[in-house]
């Protein structure tokens, strides 16, 4: 615990009740637990005095953990539990939190605060669209719950296994990238977090350029959270700010008679590479607009930099107050503010994390170069293009020597050239990433492309696929020419009953991309004068029969899928993944017009004897039509090469009562087993089970062709700089 209280953290969140142990570590470390509390006696809560009480050795637990991944089925029971812990708690008040995947509006009448989690780093989801979801959050929720958001510092097991199993090297933990996890804390606190939960399933402290990387990614996000944390913990979202440049999102927070403007690079893919600025060198000289709304008369304008607050010049103009920032790269904090004790507050507070700023930073600017000059190394000549490689790593190597040279005599000075040295070191990493996307046509299409550390190795798997042919197509069905052809071959259709939304499965003979016919998927809303708003839950999706795979071989997922319109209540669109890469990679198809796209999954069995077979969803996340039409599944071969056995299906039957539909049975030989429309009933629940990956409420198997905060004055009733202007 001393080590994540130097990096930053004042809390840990635990799985476990804390021991005794634990409990005076974060004693003496300064730190508190987040956990569940210990297992209580099932006694009569209507008489207090037979209920036992939590000692005092359980203050350092700052809020009570009743679980993850729950739904509206978890209500009854999480309401008993939280009646009897807080009749047991000695310490009143003391908050409860949970993290739900659906029935956000009933969970939240029984605790006091919702962890929202989602994974977007090395997915598919933009980092717009991750800022909308977060949004939408609290309008699911009882009115005025706050909310806490979950970031992952680390890539999506089963993603780290098919890179693993792609690249043959260990990648048990596969790091997600510093300057996108900078950019995802950033939309949870213009969102309105009130905390931001780092998660990490590895230890942190390691000696590997894993870990190292990892603790200064999170050291350095901890200290630019602790200068936002007046706004974000007690302040609210004001309004958003327009800039000059398409790419930069700004939004504005509002404390008591101070505003903080919040800027971020939030270009295209980067949830999974950020882009530091434009092209192959920073150009230094570069200036960014910004118009910001409702700034008070008096308010003065701060930039917030390593050095301290400098002002900006700034003037009226219609819209709000216009100022300019100059150099500005991939991230700004703007204060205004026309009260001297809280321009000197944050003066103070920079003054107190200079040190730890400037040695994170330096961290950062030495693992950036390191990575970059060892991926050029290993990069071939296609990947490189017209990147300006030599020119790029002569100029990160000088700034990082020069920061070095600096840091005794003028550490202002070094921040700013190991800040240089690390934005040229990721805006590589990030122009090699933007290549290979190309290659393989989308961001999540190979999972070597998911992460800028394996970026050398998706261009050797790019070579190798360049040097392979398909196979034959071994999935039944996938013509979508007859809902017999689905319905007999162990296709399924699954359906999560909502009174607000009516779906339907078909197959539609409206300009299909090939054949006769392909399948519609609709979900709409049963009173089109109310629809709602937000859809909590994929309404309805499709999946594939199940097939078997030979390990070690390369697997081609093909569809095209149409999606005329965005889909309304969600930022998913149209979600297609696979049960081996998980949702995390899975492509989101938002709208393409009336034509159709053609979609390509690569992927590979896990490691292991016996990996699950391969199972491929359609979901319909929100309102609205889709089409889905000639699905193939082949394997890849060397050309020329003999004696590979194709992907097998893999003989299915109807699960008994009780058993979950995704955990099929299978057969070591054989083709599927038909199975008859009109026998198929709805499966019943099973604990712990439910839509791959996201734990949401169980659904109903159907055969085919069935049918912010509270504004207040001045920002809020809570003065973060009281103390500061009382001169304590």
């Amino acid at each position: 615990l001393e080590l994540l209280a130097r990096l930053g953290f004042n809390t840990v969140r635990l799985r476990e009740p804390a021991d005794g142990r634990l409990l005076e570590e974060a004693r003496l470390a300064g730190m508190w637990i987040i956990c569940p509390p210990p297992e209580l006696p099932d006694v009569d809560v209507r008489d207090p005095a037979s209920l036992p009480a939590f000692s005092p050795s359980w203050n350092r637990v700052l809020m009570w953990d009743f679980g993850e991944g729950l739904t509206a089925d978890d209500a009854e029971r999480l309401a008993e539990r939280a009646r009897r812990v807080k009749t047991c708690d000695l310490r009143p008040g003391r908050p409860s939190i949970a993290s739900a995947d659906s029935g956000l509006r009933t969970l939240s009448r029984h605790v006091d605060m919702l962890v929202s989690r989602r994974r977007v780093l090395g997915t598919s989801l933009e980092l717009e669209g991750y800022l909308e979801w977060l949004r939408q959050q609290p309008r699911l929720a009882r009115p005025g719950t706050p909310f806490m958001v979950t970031i992952d510092s680390e890539a999506d097991p089963l993603a780290a296994a098919q890179v693993m199993a792609l690249s043959g090297r260990p990648a048990e933990s596969l790091p997600v990238d510093p300057g996108s996890l900078h950019l995802a804390s950033y939309a949870a606190v213009a969102a309105g977090a009130r905390g931001l939960i780092v998660s990490s399933r590895h230890r942190i402290d390691g000696e590997d350029a894993a870990s190292r990387a990892r603790a200064a990614a999170v050291g350095r996000l901890n200290i630019d959270l602790s200068i936002l944390e007046p706004w974000a913990a007690a302040g609210r979202f004001a309004s958003t700010a327009t800039t000059s440049d398409p790419d930069v999102e700004a939004v504005v927070l509002e404390a008591v008679r101070a505003r903080m403007v919040l800027a971020w690079r939030s270009a295209q893919g980067s949830q999974v590479v950020a882009r530091s600025y434009e092209q192959g060198l920073p150009n230094d000289a570069a200036e960014l607009t910004m118009v910001v709304p409702g700034v008070p008369e008096p308010h003065q304008a701060w930039l917030v930099t390593s050095r301290g607050l400098r002002p900006l010049k700034q003037r009226r103009v219609t819209g709000g107050v216009s100022v300019v920032i100059e150099g500005f790269r991939s991230d700004a904090f703007v204060l205004f503010s026309g009260d001297p004790a809280i321009t000197g507050s944050v003066q103070r507070q920079l003054a107190d994390v200079a040190q730890a700023d400037l040695a994170a930073r330096r961290s950062l600017a030495s693992a950036a170069v390191m990575q970059a000059s060892l991926l050029a190394s290993q990069l071939p000549p296609a990947a490189v293009g017209k990147i300006p490689v030599s020119e790029m790593l002569a100029e990160a190597s000088r700034d990082a020597q020069s920061g070095e040279m600096l840091l005794g005599s003028d550490p202002a000075t070094a921040r700013d050239r190991f800040d240089r040295a690390a934005a040229i070191g990721q805006q590589f990493t990030r122009l090699v990433w933007e290549r290979g996307v190309v290659a393989t046509g989308s961001i999540v299409a190979a999972p070597l492309c998911t992460s800028g550390s394996t970026l050398a190795e998706h261009w050797r798997f790019v070579e190798t696929l360049a040097m392979t042919n398909p196979g034959e197509n071994v999935l039944v069905g996938g013509g979508m020419n007859r809902i017999d052809d689905l319905a007999g071959n162990g296709w399924r259709h699954f359906v999560l009953p909502q009174e607000s939304i009516r779906t339907s499965v078909e197959i539609s003979h409206d300009t299909p991309a090939d054949g006769t016919g392909c399948l519609r998927m609709v979900a709409a809303a049963a009173d089109p004068a109310a629809p709602p708003i937000v859809v909590e839950t994929p309404p309805v999706w499709v999946t594939t029969p199940p097939l078997e795979a030979a390990p070690g071989r390369l697997i081609e997922i093909e569809a095209q899928v149409r999606v005329a319109e965005p889909l309304a209540g969600s930022v998913d669109g149209l979600l297609v993944f696979d049960n081996w890469g998980g949702p995390a990679l899975a492509e989101r198809v938002v709208g393409t017009g009336g034509s159709w796209k053609r979609l390509v999954l690569y992927r590979i069995p896990p490691a292991g004897s016996s990996p699950q077979p391969l199972v491929v969803t359609f979901a319909t996340t929100g309102l609205g039509e889709v089409f889905v039409d000639e699905v193939r599944i082949r394997q890849r071969a060397r050309v020329g090469e003999a004696g590979v056995a194709p992907a097998a299906p893999v003989a299915t039957t109807l699960p008994p009562p009780g058993a979950a539909p995704m955990m099929l049975p299978t057969a070591s030989g054989g083709g599927p087993s038909p199975i008859a429309s009109q026998a198929i009933t709805p499966a019943a629940p099973q604990a712990g089970t439910g839509w791959p990956g996201t734990g949401l409420q169980w659904p109903s198997l159907l055969p085919f062709g069935a049918s912010g905060p509270p504004p207040g004055e001045g920002g809020g009733r809570v003065d973060p700089f009281k103390r500061a202007r009382q001169g304590g």
